[in-house]
């Protein structure tokens, strides 16, 4: 484990945010409440992801992308991410009305990812959406629509 002290972290995280090279994400918890402890850091330049990261993971360079748009799109307000007690959703997008979750999965959607955005549309009544690679379908979970939408079709339509 790395000794650096908080305040140098923190220095580090600011200068990173003010020269635009990464941007976070705050967790939701409800309208009125949001916790600002819990981040999400995405990365502008993909390009960096790929050079000091040491395993390809397409899954978190797609939802890196869908970050970087939302808080493009939105000029970074109502971009955030959603976890409850046994679930996690990628984005929560206020102005469009949408839960996101973001997945590379060729072999189909996980169960898990479903039941996230099931579990958060019905606790905060967001329309749930699930942007892929290369699938564009609806499909019914526990009575629920989710939209499953290619990721160049997502980019392109906002």
């Amino acid at each position: 484990m790395l000794r650096i002290d908080y305040k140098t972290v923190d220095e580090w995280f600011h200068g990173l945010t003010s020269s635009y090279l990464i941007y976070s994400v705050e967790r939701y918890t409800g309208k009125l409440s949001r916790i600002a402890e819990n981040k999400k850091v995405y990365v502008v330049d993909t390009g960096i992801i790929q050079e000091v990261s040491i395993k390809k993971d397409m899954g978190r360079l797609m939802e890196n992308l869908v970050a970087i748009h939302l808080l493009r799109k939105n000029q970074n307000k109502g971009v955030y991410f959603v976890k409850g007690e046994d679930y996690e959703v990628d984005f929560l997008d206020e102005k469009n009305g949408e839960l996101i979750q973001v997945t590379y999965d060729e072999e189909g959607i996980k169960e898990r990812e479903l039941s996230a955005l099931t579990k958060a549309s019905s606790s905060l009544g967001f329309k749930p959406k699930i942007v892929t690679w290369d699938t564009e379908e609806v499909v019914d979970y526990n009575g629920k629509k989710i939209e499953l939408e290619p990721l160049w079709k997502f980019l392109l339509k906002r």
